[in-house]
């Protein structure tokens, strides 16, 4: 770290001490200055100040800050249920573009792993120990855009929120990473005009997939032509997936997985009928979704019926 870098936190410290800023204000300055120091990533050497002061815990810095990085990349946050009120319940949300539902064309969703990570995150600690292209959604988000794709971000762990009296409260329709991804399903998919619907999802989203898949199995197999899985968890066979979900998967979706291998280099499926593995060319499973953004577009643009091979013709033909 450079000089000038210490010379910011230590003004920082000293406005801490002095009381001009809050806790949370220290943390979003510190956050805000790292990351203007190193365009690349943060600068999380900083981290341990942030822990010795016990101050707002780091996933909620960051969180808010990669909310933040959305809607300065065009996107809006939506919040759910669509009728209910600030006042009267608790409220969880998403991020989609402004044509996510008017788009005639493509969607694409993006559906994040478990744990503390929130819509626009692949990997906290890529995001603290790398970069933030590693570790968010970002870049898929602008690449999928300038392909012309409208977006949805879903936020499948926000379930809860502390309400009245401070008492944990589970958010009506959205308690659990599958009701969630089936309420922004029913409520938003299923209204957008797009012909053509694609979905990344990391790690546990892949368990949310099959789900979605399986409750909504018609419109999926209808409407969706290509979902790409990192490190994907799911099992069609653990969860009792039909027939035509395994044909449909075996054709049109993919599942890079952490492995020694190069690249999209073919792996064991171990003779179950579920979508095809290849090497997602890292070892390390928080890498897996960065380290295969070039080769998941590539095959989303293989998918797309109008322009690649359309393979999921044949699975929709036989509903």
């Amino acid at each position: 770290m450079c000089l000038h870098s210490w010379g910011h936190l230590c003004w920082l410290i000293l406005l801490l001490r002095n009381c001009l800023v809050s806790p949370t204000q220290f943390s979003a300055l510190v956050i805000f200055t790292a990351y203007t120091i190193d365009n690349i990533g943060f600068l999380f050497l900083w981290k341990g100040v942030l822990n010795m002061l016990q101050l707002a815990p780091q996933h909620m810095v960051i969180t808010e800050y990669v909310y933040n990085l959305l809607e300065k990349a065009g996107l809006e946050k939506v919040y759910v249920p669509v009728d209910a009120k600030e006042e009267d319940e608790p409220r969880s949300f998403f991020f989609m573009s402004k044509d996510a539902l008017t788009n005639p064309d493509k969607l694409l969703i993006l559906i994040h792993g478990s744990g503390v990570v929130r819509a626009g995150q692949w990997a906290r600690r890529l995001i603290i120990n790398d970069c933030l292209n590693s570790g968010t959604q970002l870049p898929f988000i602008k690449k999928a855009m300038q392909d012309g794709h409208g977006i949805i971000v879903l936020n499948t762990n926000e379930n809860t929120a502390v309400w009245k009296d401070g008492i944990e409260t589970m958010i009506r329709g959205n308690d659990s990473p599958e009701m969630h991804a089936l309420y922004v399903w029913d409520h938003f998919v299923s209204k957008a005009a797009a012909k053509h619907i694609a979905i990344i999802a990391h790690s546990y989203g892949g368990i949310v997939t099959v789900c979605l898949t399986k409750e909504k199995e018609e419109e999926v197999l209808q409407r969706v032509y290509a979902i790409a899985f990192t490190d994907s968890v799911h099992s069609l066979k653990h969860q009792e997936a039909s027939e035509k979900v395994e044909e449909f998967y075996m054709q049109n979706a993919k599942n890079w997985v952490s492995s020694d291998q190069p690249l999209d280099a073919e792996m064991p499926n171990y003779g179950r009928k579920d979508c095809p593995r290849v090497s997602a060319g890292t070892q390390r499973h928080e890498e897996t979704s960065w380290n295969s953004m070039n080769s998941i577009f590539k095959f989303l643009d293989e998918k797309l019926p109008s322009t690649g091979t359309g393979t999921n013709e044949k699975a929709k033909t036989e509903l």
